[in-house]
């Protein structure tokens, strides 16, 4: 409502129809940006000690979330993967190495986790486990554990990021070709019909030419009958001739 009434136009909806293997490139970012987080609460548990089991909770959940998108990412993955057909070899050896990292640090992140949710758990049913001096140390143990696992992090989405930046490789987000493909298949597609048009007018024009050879060669040759030599010209010949049949009477008689 405060959108309408400013006059601001709501943005679409994201599409529904999204295949699993284009889900990758939508659901990869956020393990990333979780479980890059979590150490800060742990660090922030440190410094701030009256308030550390927040902060260690914190840390839990964003571990957990991240390490629950982390598997979500790596099971999208290896769907694109699966749909990717050409491509130079060095591609394909830069995404076997994404895929091997990837699992490697989805399975990392699944035992710091795992570890360090059952030592916030301890800390908070423990008393002597709780106190600082016991506390402080084992903390400090999880964030090395967690630098380490986010250099495993930082490396598998290089190599993600090779892949698109680098080689180009795209996520499948839609059943529908996109644009530009749709209209290079329009194209291909009235190139096809033209060319199947001129060929057709070219068959066509063919068949003409044929059927107008057959017609002439099917006729019969008219060819003049030849007269006897004997035979007296008709009156129209010698109509023709300029004499008048009186004419000729008239020589006959003359040479009597």
């Amino acid at each position: 409502m405060f959108a309408v009434n400013l006059g601001l136009s709501l943005p679409p909806l994201p599409p529904t129809n999204v295949p699993w293997p284009g889900m990758h490139v939508l659901v990869v970012h956020f393990p990333i940006a979780l479980l890059l987080v979590a150490p800060v609460f742990v660090l922030l548990g440190l410094i701030f000690a009256p308030r550390w089991q927040g902060f260690a909770v914190s840390a839990v959940l964003l571990l957990a979330l991240g390490t629950a998108g982390a598997f979500l990412a790596t099971a999208t993955g290896l769907a694109a993967r699966d749909i990717v057909e050409e491509g130079p070899d060095e591609m394909f050896d830069v995404m076997e190495e994404h895929e091997e990292y990837a699992l490697l640090t989805r399975n990392i992140y699944l035992g710091v986790t795992i570890a360090y949710a059952v030592f916030v758990l301890l800390t908070l049913t423990v008393s002597s486990i709780g106190k600082a001096v016991v506390r402080v140390p084992i903390s400090l143990i999880f964030l090395v554990a967690m630098a380490v696992a986010a250099l495993y992090l930082a490396h598998t989405a290089h190599l993600g990021g090779t892949l698109v930046h680098q080689y180009g490789v795209k996520a499948k987000l839609s059943e529908t070709p996109p644009p530009a493909e749709a209209d290079k298949q329009h194209a291909e597609t009235e190139t096809k019909d033209q060319a199947s048009e001129a060929t057709s007018e070219q068959e066509q024009a063919a068949q003409s030419q044929e059927d107008e050879k057959e017609s002439e060669t099917s006729e019969p040759h008219l060819q003049p009958q030849p007269q006897p030599a004997d035979q007296p010209a008709s009156p129209s010949e010698a109509n023709s001739s300029g004499e008048s049949p009186s004419g000729q009477s008239e020589s006959k008689q003359g040479n009597e």
